[in-house]
């Protein structure tokens, strides 16, 4: 088991958190941290009161950007946390319901390599292709 932590700027990280909660409750191992107008030092502090709360646990975070500033301070304060700990950037919908689901049931490096693993990107063109394709097929 896993806890889960998304780390964004502005609100993303809690929009995301509410939309996962439309296909799945259990969303209490999730933990949402912004950075938003109060500064980076607000959000510094909010990530290291968070990690030292989680420290103990496996903990699979997620950013936005990858070397934005959500990911260099999750980065700088990554070794708080004692457990298997992975950060993955780029968080989208799709992945961070994947993590939750995965999370009673999977370790941080298997649900990172499914994640890894599983097609999160769609481009339209390229669906309405393969269903061409397949009824040409027919």
């Amino acid at each position: 088991m896993y806890k889960i932590v998304v780390a964004s700027h502005g609100k993303f990280s809690e929009s995301c958190l509410e939309t996962i909660k439309f296909f799945y409750k259990e969303t209490e191992n999730i933990s949402t941290i912004s950075l938003d107008n109060e500064g980076i030092e607000k959000f510094e502090r909010s990530v290291k009161e968070l990690f030292n709360e989680i420290k103990d646990s496996n903990v699979l975070i997620f950013v936005d950007l990858l070397h934005g500033t959500p990911f260099n301070v999750c980065s700088e304060n990554i070794g708080l946390i004692k457990g298997e700990t992975e950060m993955v950037s780029g968080v989208n919908v799709p992945m961070l319901l994947e993590a939750a689901l995965n999370s009673e049931s999977m370790s941080v490096s298997e649900s990172v390599e499914n994640i890894k693993n599983t097609q999160y990107i769609n481009i339209l063109s390229e669906e309405l292709e393969k269903i061409s394709t397949n009824e040409d097929d027919e």
